[in-house]
């Protein structure tokens, strides 16, 4: 057990809470258990701070200092630990957020602590970009735009111990700018491709192993992104979603429906969906099993789509009217719409953000300098909390797809 860990312990009690996907007429569900574990990660726009939101302490626990404004902040699975990446690129860090959860046979212990920065800057240079899967960050930098003699790199980070990081060799030629990505995969890392004919988009993924040369795995022309559920990654390519499985073979594209486009896309560990945004600001669910992809009846452009951490799919979406919405991706149903902050733009570079737990959304606002909790269950805004500065990227830590819903005993952690 860390240092981190070893602060304080509480104990509870297992017990499992299971997520109805009745219709909308059902009774409205209970708090998830997993709801006052959780803290909050909010970046400030215009200032290298972060900011983390404790929900059963109801106030903001510790800010964080870190060398540059974040442009990302990227949660690990493990619920543990975020990695704030900056806007230049430069000077990538992991944040502690303070909050660990230990199952056991019988029981949970919670550990809390206060949040922290872990470790040295990752030095990189150039914009960079950022995914978590299998324990490790992958981290693609776009090299230095000046052409200081700063080429493209991927480097992977390894959640624990906290500062091992090992670079990975990348012996594509990759453009500069170029949107890049690195994806810890079976043993290896996929590593995007630039297309062909030069550009800003990737164009495939190979996947590069220590000692062995790059082996193309995916073709993917005009890549704007990609994500890992753990045993599947997909990429959004220009005749669909393409998506690449422990086999390490890369099936033909998911078509999708009513002439969409996959533009972003969003995959959790353990989860049976992945959700994808199109460029006119439509949202889709992409069953992994079946390879089927549905339109979601939005309302509205969708400037965020997020899945929930748990094991129940379900996806919230943030749209440009500043309205959330709550799916129930089995069914594609909507189970409710709440009016959250005043419409903005999608492009707009301070605009609000979305991150979701069970039975819960975070929107930051940067106009107001909030960051507000939405009950997405009974459909309702319940509390503005002020952190300062303008808020954008956010993270929820403290959860994990594993223990969402182990609850605790213990009077803090309950309502």
């Amino acid at each position: 057990m860390n240092r981190r860990l070893a602060r304080l312990a509480l104990l509870g009690a297992l017990a499992l809470d299971g997520c109805s996907d009745d219709a909308s007429s059902a009774p409205a569900e209970k708090p998830h258990v997993s709801r006052l574990r959780v803290r909050v990660a909010v970046a400030d726009l215009r200032a290298p701070t972060i900011a983390f939101y404790d929900v059963a302490d109801r106030e903001v626990v510790g800010r964080l200092t870190i060398d540059a404004p974040a442009a990302s902040l990227v949660g690990s699975q493990s619920g543990d630990t975020a990695l704030a990446v900056p806007k230049d690129g430069g000077g990538v860090r992991v944040l502690g957020g303070g909050v660990a959860v230990i199952p056991h046979k019988d029981h949970i212990h919670i550990f809390k602590s206060p949040p922290e920065v872990l470790g040295d800057p990752v030095p990189g240079a150039g914009a960079a970009a950022s995914t978590f899967a299998d324990g490790q960050w992958g981290i693609f930098f776009e090299g230095d735009p000046a052409g200081a003699g700063g080429a493209a790199a991927a480097l992977a980070l390894t959640e624990e111990p906290w500062v091992q990081g090992t670079r990975v060799p990348v012996d594509v030629a990759a453009p500069t700018p170029h949107r890049g990505f690195t994806i810890p995969f079976g043993g290896g890392y996929l590593v995007s491709r630039p297309q062909a004919s030069g550009g800003p988009v990737a164009g495939g993924a190979d996947l590069v192993v220590a000692g062995s040369a790059p082996q193309p795995l995916v073709e993917c022309p005009e890549m704007t992104s990609a994500a890992s559920s753990g045993a599947v990654v997909a990429f959004a390519c220009r005749d669909g979603v393409v998506l690449l499985g422990p086999d390490r073979v890369a099936g033909a594209p998911v078509a999708l429906p009513d002439g969409m486009k996959p533009y972003e896309l969003a995959a959790l560990a353990e989860q049976p969906f992945l959700l994808g945004r199109d460029p006119a600001g439509r949202v889709f669910a992409l069953e992994l099993a079946t390879r089927v992809a549905r339109a979601l009846p939005l309302e509205g452009e969708a400037c965020d789509a997020v899945l929930e951490i748990g094991t129940t799919p379900r996806g919230v979406v943030l749209t440009s009217a500043g309205n959330v919405e709550r799916f129930a991706l089995a069914s594609d149903e909507r189970r409710t719409t709440v009016a959250a902050v005043p419409a903005f733009a999608c492009s707009d570079p301070e605009r609000p953000r979305l991150a979701a737990t069970p039975g819960r959304a975070w929107i930051t606002s940067p106009a107001s300098g909030e960051l507000l909790e939405v009950d997405t269950s009974a459909g309702a805004t319940v509390r503005r909390i002020s952190v300062g500065g303008a808020p954008g990227p956010i993270a929820v830590l403290g959860l994990a797809a594993r223990d969402a819903d182990l609850s605790t005993g213990n009077d803090k952690l309950t309502d």
